[in-house]
């Protein structure tokens, strides 16, 4: 499955034969039930229903769970991810090391990575390390801005997965990472210099940035002048988005 197909799946209200698909051929379910069995929530007043899909074993042997949670049209699905990923804490806290749930909600759908597990830390003892609630979840659906979602998760296709290869495709961290690499090399572009070590060094010479009767030895008028403009079309470009969400491309 390629990032066309899941830009196209993410782009619309949630399907589940197509997402069975997605589960197969990105994350590799291997457990996956001919029908799914039905959980039972506790008292609440955001869901009508929820499901599991199955189940795989990632590379390092932690049990990922899969679900679906049908959700009340009077969530704020676009806001509401503490509460939505409560729902279903007593199977993903004791049952699973990991959870992938998708939260169906008439044309839209949030789908979310969640674990709590015992680890080892640097000095040998046992700690709780959980995903961060407002983290590791992308909104799809009609309207929202896919490509994100679609790029990272056609990156786990063909790959045998580890926990690790899971959190690193939801995570918002590794995201903002990522953006600020680009915004480094625009920087760079700008007024030049390197960016890196050793042989991954890029060299910009001096760079393609000319401000009229400044001289290019006046390095910090050309570094101010720099930031104030990649800051200026970053908002500019913010501000042509209807909407945003954790895991929206910064930069076209």
């Amino acid at each position: 499955m390629d990032k066309a197909r899941l830009h196209k799946i993410f782009s619309k209200a949630f399907n589940q034969s197509e997402w069975i698909e997605v589960l197969k051929d990105v994350f590799g379910g291997s457990q996956l039930l001919a029908q799914p069995n039905q959980i039972i929530l506790p008292s609440n007043d955001k869901a009508k229903a929820a499901y599991e899909l199955g189940n795989f074993t990632t590379s390092d042997d932690r049990i990922i769970g899969l679900y679906k949670i049908e959700l009340n049209e009077d969530i704020w699905l676009e806001r509401n991810k503490v509460g939505l990923r409560e729902l279903l804490r007593n199977v993903y806290k004791y049952d699973v090391d990991g959870a992938i749930i998708v939260f169906e909600q008439s044309k839209k759908w949030r789908l979310s990575f969640v674990s709590e597990i015992k680890v080892l830390n640097d000095e040998g003892e046992v700690i709780e390390q959980a995903t961060e609630p407002k983290r590791y979840t992308y909104l799809l659906g009609e309207d929202e801005k896919v490509r994100t979602p679609s790029d990272r998760l056609s990156k786990l296709v063909g790959k045998t997965l580890s926990l690790n290869d899971i959190l690193e495709a939801f995570s918002v961290e590794a995201l903002n990472e990522e953006f600020y690499k680009i915004i480094a090399h625009y920087f760079y572009q700008l007024i030049g210099g390197k960016i890196g070590k050793g042989k991954k060094a890029t060299d910009f010479g001096d760079g393609i940035l000319q401000l009229p009767s400044v001289s290019k030895t006046s390095k910090v008028i050309y570094q101010e002048f720099a930031v104030r403009l990649i800051g200026k079309t970053i908002f500019s470009w913010f501000l042509k988005m209807k909407k945003s969400d954790a895991g929206e491309a910064l930069l076209p």
